[in-house]
């Protein structure tokens, strides 16, 4: 509880207030008149109500180990974080020093960082696109600004600059004209072509034909819950790309859930990889394409 002492010494009387700061910290300082000292336990008492207590400042000591960590716990099951952003939070360490307090990483650091992704080649030796590099440094705002509602540091060392992403000029929208789709599914294996049509009379990713079941496609519609973008979608099946279902369905004979696997013979297109054959599972009740 706050409250003033009156102390006699050999100077003469003093006041003497004494209060716990919002640490717990007991806090006793001497005034020479009473008043300077009733004013002041005043406003420190009201400082702490408000939470604006000027003489506290935590001191943060929280690794950019012990964060990334943290942020690894509670994202790791983001469908991109085991393709994507565990190699993000490698190069971070890397780059910061993964026994480096946040409180010790700047603006510059970041702007440093961002500028060096930029000049440094892929795995596969090509330049870097801004895209990429823009995915990069928004993962890192992300986990700094984690890191602020944690309560692991004071504020994001991005708030203390201009944006760090890059103006991006490698945006293309394309798509293939029936010419070239004319000369593309002649060239594909029996395997291959099937998937093909299916991209093309759906727009769906590669991932996402590779992984269909058939339980996934009923009332003439293709129902995709596990997106990248993790919102469930429905795309409708024309009449082309249910003819293929069909024949599928009807070679598979019931013993394959998922609608694209693989048999040897049906061959492969010239040059390319193996694909991996898909191993038998139980068998599942048969299902309506249209």
């Amino acid at each position: 509880m706050a409250k003033i002492r009156k102390r006699e010494g050999k100077n003469g009387a003093s006041y003497q207030i004494d209060y716990f700061d919002p640490n717990g910290k007991r806090v006793r300082q001497s005034f020479k008149k009473k008043k300077d000292a009733e004013a002041q336990l005043a406003k420190r008492v009201s400082l702490i109500a408000e939470k604006r207590y000027l003489d506290v400042k935590k001191d943060y000591t929280t690794t950019l180990d012990e964060l990334l960590d943290k942020y690894k716990e509670n994202f790791q099951h983001q469908a991109c974080f085991k393709n994507w952003k565990v190699f993000c939070i490698d190069r971070f360490k890397a780059e910061f020093g993964q026994d480096t307090r946040l409180v010790n990483i700047r603006y510059v650091d970041l702007e440093t960082y961002r500028n060096r992704l930029r000049k440094t080649p892929t795995g596969h030796g090509t330049i870097r696109k801004d895209a990429t590099v823009n995915r990069e440094i928004s993962c890192l705002h992300h986990v700094f600004t984690k890191a602020v509602e944690w309560e692991m540091m004071e504020g994001s060392p991005f708030d203390r600059g201009k944006t760090l992403l890059v103006k991006e000029n490698n945006k293309r929208l394309r798509f293939l004209s029936k010419e070239e789709i004319d000369r593309l599914l002649p060239e594909c294996s029996r395997y291959l072509r099937r998937i093909v049509e299916c991209a093309i009379h759906t727009g769906m990713r590669r991932g996402e034909i590779l992984s269909l079941k058939w339980d996934q496609i009923r009332n003439g519609l293709i129902y995709l819950e596990k997106t990248k973008t993790s919102e469930p979608r429905q795309i409708p099946i024309d009449d082309d790309l249910a003819k293929i279902f069909r024949e599928i369905r009807n070679e598979q004979q019931l013993t394959c859930k998922h609608v694209f696997t693989y048999r040897k013979s049906e061959g492969k297109l010239k040059g390319s990889e193996p694909v991996r054959k898909r191993t038998k599972p139980a068998p599942v009740a048969k299902l309506s394409i249209t």
